[in-house]
Formats: C-alpha cells, structure tokens, sequence
C-alpha cells in the first residue's frame, strides 16, 4: 500500500511529495513539484496543506492555489488561482466541487472542478454576531491583497479554519480557534 505525503514548512526550494511503499522500508518515490510564481508564496508556507487523491487526479492546497495532478505522473495538470486565496488548508470534494477551507479569511470556498469557478461557501464572520467581522457590507472589498496576508494582517481571521468534510449529508468543519470560540456549532443552512 502507498502512502502519499505532502510537506510543509520552511522551505527554500520548490514543494515536494513523498510516496511511501508501507510494505517496503524507505520511500517509494520522491518528486519536487515546481509550482508557478512559487516564490511569491511565505518561505514557511511553502508545501500543500491539503491532499486528496480523486478520480484520475491528485488535488492539493496551498498557500494561495488549488493545485490539479496526474495521479499516474504527478505532473501538474494546472492551478486554479484567486485574488481571495489566502492560506488554504484542508478541503473535500462533493457533487463536483472541491469545499476549501481558507484560513486566512475565516471561511470555505468552493470551487467548481469542471469550470474553476469560485464562490463563497460559508464565512464565519458572516455567520455569528460575535465574530469581529460580523455581517460586514462587502467585507472582501477592502483593498487588500488577501494573497500576500499572514494571520496577523488578516482582520478576518479569528478562528483560524483548518478542514471541512462531507459525511451523512452534513458538512463539517474544524479549527483551531480557542475552546471560548462562541462557535461550537457551526451550520450552513
């Protein structure tokens, strides 16, 4: 059985992926994935946050692009780029779309596999009078390159959102916010 790894750190060299033969005592395989413009993402950024295997191809996060690979060659197929991308972490697909979670901006986004299109799923501060952001008028529209924000920059991350899956006909998603976080139940409706 192989096992894919991605990682993530500090890195001065292109992301890489690691397949490992758990049937065999060291790595199967080991591929450097140069990714366009790879420079522009934070040294310690640099890597796929998330990682899944689905039909022909292997999707992945990262920083501020949803990566598409051949699971066969591991070739990048293509990155699908936005100007909301900001620390993009775990995510699922379901009914063609891929569900990400974006750290950065406190919410899910999701991304249509055929057509690239990108929409806001959910967004905390959207969603809860307590967050700071709570039901902000064009709270995107506040000329602020979202690509180049750390968490500090960022005036909607707050609960710092890790992952989201698709289980029994509900979505659930993870954080890492602090167990005060007025948000232990978190819907989309």
């Amino acid at each position: 059985m192989n096992l894919l790894v991605s990682v993530r750190g500090h890195f001065n060299a292109p992301t890489f992926l690691l397949i490992y033969d758990l049937d065999k005592p060291n790595v199967e395989f080991f591929t450097y994935k140069q990714l366009n413009n790879w420079d522009q993402i934070p040294n310690n950024k640099r890597g796929f946050a998330g990682i899944k295997v689905h039909g022909n191809n292997i999707y992945a996060t990262t920083w501020d692009r949803f990566c598409v690979f051949s699971s066969t060659t591991l070739d990048l197929v293509e990155e699908i780029l936005h100007p909301y991308f900001s620390d993009l972490h775990g995510f699922c697909i379901q009914d063609g779309k891929a569900y990400v979670a974006n750290t950065n901006l406190d919410m899910i986004q999701s991304i249509d596999i055929e057509s690239k299109e990108v929409n806001s799923f959910w967004a905390a501060w959207d969603s809860h009078p307590k967050h700071p952001r709570y039901k902000t008028k064009n709270a995107l529209d506040i000329g602020l390159n979202f690509n180049k924000l750390n968490k500090h920059q960022s005036p909607f991350h707050h609960l710092h959102i890790n992952s989201i899956t698709y289980t029994n006909d509900k979505y659930f998603i993870s954080y890492l916010g602090p167990p005060s976080a007025p948000f232990h139940s978190i819907r989309k409706n």
